[in-house]
């Protein structure tokens, strides 16, 4: 029913941490998520209506079947892009024709992001003695309780692909990042994360290009980083070269 998404993938958004709730209908599908526990915001992953059976107002009905899936779940509001910790896209496309008509359904801008395609061919074989492989479950603890519980999803799916990688000072973890963990088969990086204590002493560059290096040897060209903010540009555009940038915007619409 989601026929431009590679079966793999929607395989990996409808499986734990995070699973994706498929709502279909006979000419389209949508992929929702509740809110978390104590939380009262439910995402609309993506949606997505046949190529047969489009510009019939499809599209309208099935954002209709979404919100009304989301409102089930007792949410309060529905975010279009997301969720954090299982998405496809940070949100909606700037440039197209989504976004109005999200809009003129009630649909407001909240925020932005961009997405980078970065080129990896001078990225295989960076290390660090700071970075190391991490296959520890203990670390997905550490990640939720110093950052969030939506990068411990992200940072177990990038530990069962081998892709998580965690910088030590004296021992202790001060920080971490993901390769090929969320839509891994697409060749996508982060999220990447350094503790308050331990910034200023490139720690975030070394985990960044140690993920690089892991994407490289993987057989991966260049790599997507999503979910970039507007500051933080100028750090992954220090990295490695970018050879593309698109602006997301996060829309969302009270219940």
């Amino acid at each position: 029913m989601i026929a431009s998404l590679d079966p793999a993938v929607l395989a990996e958004k409808l499986s734990p941490p995070r699973p994706l709730t498929l709502v279909s209908q006979p000419f389209g599908a949508a992929l929702v998520a509740a809110p978390r526990e104590g939380a009262q915001g439910a995402w609309l992953a993506w949606l997505e209506v046949l190529p047969s059976e489009r510009r019939r107002g499809h599209a309208r009905a099935l954002l209709d079947a979404a919100i009304a899936w989301s409102a089930a779940t007792g949410a309060r509001t529905l975010t279009a892009g997301g969720p954090p910790g299982n998405y496809l896209v940070p949100g909606v496309d700037a440039s197209g024709w989504v976004a109005p008509w999200l809009e003129r359904a009630g649909f407001c801008p909240v925020d932005e992001s961009h997405n980078l395609v970065v080129d990896l061919t001078a990225a295989a074989g960076f290390r660090d003695p700071r970075v190391s492989p991490c296959e520890d479950r203990a670390a997905l603890a550490w990640v939720a309780a110093q950052f969030s519980a939506s990068w411990r999803d992200e940072a177990e799916r990038a530990l069962l692909r081998g892709g998580l990688f965690v910088a030590r000072a004296g021992g202790a973890p001060v920080g971490f990042v993901c390769a090929h963990g969320n839509c891994g088969d697409l060749g996508t990086f982060g999220p990447v994360g350094v503790v308050d204590t331990a910034r200023g002493h490139g720690v975030g560059a070394a985990l960044a290009r140690r993920a690089y290096a892991a994407l490289a040897e993987r057989g991966f060209e260049r790599a997507t980083v999503p979910w970039v903010s507007t500051e933080t540009l100028p750090f992954y555009a220090g990295l490695a070269p970018v050879l593309s940038a698109r602006r997301y915007l996060g829309l969302r619409r009270a219940l």
